[in-house]
């Protein structure tokens, strides 16, 4: 059962939702307050593998301190680096846990509150950009990583053949 906004949480959400496009409509009749069957609809497209895919993100989000950060630019520059340091990634992975508390606190109002189609379908993409921000910045720094992994992994292989040759060479002597 939903309930209604306070005059406070309304304005709040007037805020968050100032400037999302609405790049194609997810609800199908748009007749005022979202439905049961359509807020069902948008919950589960945000539970789904795919809600992110093709979305844009976002090009600004507050932060919870009233900061305004410029995500898509952030995102990108760092997704184009060619080398990220230690700081860099670390920093991308708490945002992208600030960011995640964000897409719950979304998910939780189209769930949890009597919302207009539009303002429902503004907050599925924002939260679908949100998403597909934390997905880039959670995979920063992954790849380097692996690359470092895999170079440890073959100098323990050479130094393990140089080993068992040496042994060898001990033994047939």
């Amino acid at each position: 059962m939903t309930e209604p906004m306070t005059p406070e949480e309304k304005a709040s959400l007037d805020k968050k939702l100032k400037g999302v496009r609405i790049p194609y409509h997810v609800v199908k009749e748009a007749d005022g307050n979202l439905t049961e069957e359509e807020r069902k609809l948008l919950l589960a497209e945000l539970k789904s593998i795919f809600a992110y895919t093709g979305i844009m993100l976002p090009q600004t989000v507050a932060l919870d301190d009233g900061t305004e950060i410029k995500l898509k630019e952030l995102v990108w520059s760092l997704i184009s680096k060619s080398e990220l340091t230690d700081v860099e990634v670390v920093a991308a992975r708490q945002l992208a846990e600030i960011l995640s508390r964000r897409a719950e606190d979304n998910r939780a109002l189209i769930e949890r509150f009597e919302i207009t189609e539009d303002e429902a379908e503004k907050l599925f993409f924002l939260t679908a950009g949100l998403m597909r921000a934390i997905m880039e910045l959670r995979g920063l720094g992954v790849k380097e990583r692996e690359e470092e992994y895999a170079k440890i992994a073959r100098e323990r292989h050479i130094d393990d053949a140089r080993k068992i040759l040496d042994f060898f060479k001990t033994i047939s002597i």
